[in-house]
């Protein structure tokens, strides 16, 4: 058998033990001072790091010198060291691992020496075959440690999302169910409030009452209020007032159409209430999920308050139509003073009843002009025309309405007419009756039906400054001279 490292360790360790030496004496010779054998050293091997090979050969030359062995097999050790050192000391760390049996320590380039030896030895063979095991196993060790601590790393990260994600859901469903609660008829016990409408048309969301819902008093005092029906009395110095907070007003167009980027929306509008058969038509609404405007008159709007409350407070946009529905074109209507008034004591119900300033109103008979719409300006109000559905013209005989109105809207509907803003009334049942007839019409197209601040893209009807700060100055309630410009 060649001279290997296991070999002569095995042979010698058999040499040893027949030489006569106890275990105590293999105790004693651990580690070889490095002095006692210069030619390990020269080799670039130490013999206090190999503590087994240096007592082995300190054994072996032992042995020579007593005259128990001959010089070539120390000439074969000598051959064996020096292969030692040229293999880059991977017999070193493999002699190291025998003498401590530290064979879990391999690593890939002692596999590849052990590999790339000429060797039969049985003992080699059986030293490689568990090596190789070994390495193996530390590989797959190394691999699970890999894969343990990036899903440890992973695990943290994901909890941390995990959580955050669930904060930010709890957060989401804590707002929701406030404004619900705050909204809700049922669960704030606010009569008349109505939350999370979905929108009509093919393609249902849900929406919720944009405006807090308000409690209708019982008690308010209308003591300011015109006889109904008749014109607005004159008060010049509120036509000096908002010439003065308005200056130079920006004035817009009539609007006739809706704005909104959405296909087949419609604006259906309603004018002259609040009546007693306008809830027939807010039940019907709510019934079909569907919001719209109505354009009250401020002195029916005195007889009927409640009436109005829940109007609004089921979510439909209110807006001024005047206080006793004049025609304001110059021709019907020449005092400017007049004009102001008409618009002011419509508002003031409004603003008094729900507490909101409108920025919008519709002109009686849709008569408008340059100057109807300079005026209105200093106000800060905007005019709404409309598309005529001729329900006014037998406003109390229903069979001559059925034969006008949803022949009207079948009409429009053929045409593929959108975008448009309707006219009709709620003030006689028949009209309310033929109403839910044209909705239907349009709900059953795949329309979708929206107030005409939401039909504009607007987020609000109300917050008109202007108007507000009318009132809040006090020249509302101050006649004999003109007040200065209320500034918030």
């Amino acid at each position: 058998m060649p001279w290997t490292l296991n070999s002569l360790s095995l042979s010698r360790g058999k040499q040893f033990h027949q030489g006569g030496r106890t275990a105590a004496d293999d105790d004693e010779s651990e580690v070889l001072a490095p002095s006692r054998y210069p030619e390990l050293k020269k080799w670039g091997i130490e013999p206090t790091r190999d503590g087994r090979l240096s007592k082995f050969l300190q054994l072996y030359q032992d042995d020579t010198e007593a005259g128990m062995g001959g010089g070539a097999d120390y000439e074969a050790c000598d051959d064996v060291l020096k292969s030692y050192a040229k293999q880059q000391r991977h017999s070193q760390r493999i002699a190291d691992m025998l003498g401590k049996g530290a064979l879990e320590d391999v690593d890939e380039n002692d596999a590849a020496f052990l590999s790339a030896r000429d060797t039969t030895s049985p003992s080699e063979v059986n030293i490689q075959t568990t090596l190789e095991r070994n390495l193996k196993r530390q590989r797959n060790d190394d691999k699970q440690g890999r894969i343990k601590a990036f899903l440890s790393r992973k695990g943290c990260l994901c909890a941390l999302v995990i959580l955050l994600v669930l904060i930010v859901a709890g957060v989401v469903l804590i707002v929701r169910a406030t404004k619900k609660n705050s909204l809700d008829p049922v669960s704030a016990g606010t009569p008349g409030s109505v939350a999370g409408i979905p929108e009509t048309g093919s393609n249902s969301t849900v929406v919720v009452q944009k405006f807090p819902p308000v409690t209708f008093n019982q008690h308010h005092d209308f003591s300011w209020a015109p006889p109904s029906w008749q014109k607005a009395p004159p008060v010049p110095v509120w036509t000096q007032y908002f010439s003065r907070a308005v200056p130079n007003p920006k004035v817009s167009p009539d609007i006739f159409k809706c704005t909104v980027n959405i296909p087949k929306v419609w604006s259906a509008t309603f004018d002259d209430g609040p009546s007693p058969v306008t809830h027939i038509l807010t039940d019907y609404l709510k019934s079909k999920n569907v919001l719209t405007t109505f354009y009250v008159i401020g002195s029916v709007a005195v007889k009927h308050p409640q009436i109005m409350v829940d109007t609004f407070n089921a979510g439909h946009e209110i807006s001024i139509h005047t206080w006793s529905h004049q025609n304001l074109t110059a021709t019907a209507l020449a005092d400017e003073n007049q004009f102001i008034a008409e618009l002011v004591y419509g508002a003031k119900v409004i603003y008094d009843v729900l507490g909101v300033a409108p920025r919008y109103f519709r002109p009686p008979y849709g008569a408008s002009g340059e100057r109807v719409r300079r005026l209105a300006a200093t106000m800060g109000l905007t005019s709404v025309s409309y598309l005529d559905s001729q329900d006014w013209m037998h406003y109390n005989e229903l069979a001559k309405l059925e034969t006008i109105v949803p022949p009207n809207f079948r009409k429009w509907v053929s045409q593929s007419r959108t975008h448009d803003i309707t006219l009709q009334h709620d003030v006689w049942e028949p009209e309310v009756v033929v109403a839910k007839e044209a909705l239907d019409i349009l709900l059953n197209a795949g329309y979708t039906l929206k107030p005409v601040f939401e039909c504009l893209g607007e987020s609000s009807p109300y917050g008109n400054k202007i108007l507000e700060g009318f009132f809040k100055s006090g020249q509302f309630e101050t006649r004999d001279r003109v007040l200065p410009v209320y500034s918030s």
